[in-house]
């Protein structure tokens, strides 16, 4: 008898959680068995894959930060915000970079 009353309860909170309609499915591609065999490596490119799209976004990665901490463009920047990143990455290294003079 003491078991049951918790055991009712816990049963009623679970009702009580459960969604009321079904949800709906994701909107996704599925492919077929002869698609997936059809694909060849260039239907599965994608810019970031090539090293220039990497360096693309990389660039436009720094050109985010240097803007967001007002920082002047150049390469002695860019290998100060790796440093910093870096370190930032490892906290348990200490911290001694200087910056640029703008």
């Amino acid at each position: 008898m003491n078991f049951r009353l918790p055991l009712i309860l816990f049963a009623l909170v679970l009702t009580a959680c459960a969604p009321l309609a079904p949800q709906p499915k994701p909107a996704e591609k599925r492919y077929t068995a002869a698609e997936l065999l059809a694909l060849q490596p260039s239907s599965l490119a994608w810019p970031t894959t090539s090293t220039d799209g990497e360096r693309a976004l990389r660039e436009q990665a720094l050109a985010d930060i240097r803007a967001s901490i007002a920082l002047p463009p150049g390469p002695v920047t860019a290998q100060t915000l790796v440093t910093a990143l870096d370190r930032v990455a490892k906290p348990d290294q200490p911290l001694r970079i200087r910056l640029p003079a703008r």
